[in-house]
């Protein structure tokens, strides 16, 4: 079915999808001229749609990513984490204690942004991660915001 535009141009019902994303580089104008067989307009149709599908799940994933790291920049760890952490690590300043916490926090932005485990930056940012571990719940329901599942301490 073809559609004017301006009164000047054909455009074909199946280009139209290019405006919403899809850029499809091998799917020509059809001109009145021209005639498609069913067959060639049917897989047009599939490859469009499977294109169309394509796109729409690498936009909801990178949504979804955008998200979880937006949310592990703005986390708020438990208070009782620092707690346990200047009892571990009696010598550390209370600035020093906020740098281990942001390197937790970092370690999981980067895990998340990446989508891989990497290695620990310190032993006292690990030990972090150990207490967070021990609070249950709270680390059930940040795995699951942050990364969409449990994720595992390796």
């Amino acid at each position: 079915m073809l559609l004017h535009i301006n009164s000047k141009i054909l455009i074909s019902k199946n280009v139209l999808f290019l405006f919403m994303g899809v850029f499809i580089h091998n799917i020509q104008i059809i001109s009145v001229w021209y005639k498609f067989d069913l067959e060639k307009t049917m897989a047009i149709k599939l490859i469009q749609m499977l294109l169309f599908i394509t796109v729409i799940i690498i936009y909801f994933r990178r949504i979804r990513k955008y998200f979880a790291l937006r949310y592990l920049k703005r986390y708020v760890f438990p208070v009782e984490i620092r707690e346990k952490l200047i009892v571990q690590y009696p010598h550390l300043t209370d600035h020093q204690l906020d740098k281990v916490m942001e390197g937790l926090r970092m370690y999981f932005y980067l895990s998340r942004k990446y989508s891989s485990t990497m290695a620990m930056p310190s032993l006292v940012v690990d030990t972090a991660w150990h207490e967070f571990l021990l609070f249950s719940h709270d680390y059930m329901a940040f795995s699951k915001s942050a990364f969409g599942k449990y994720f595992h301490h390796v």
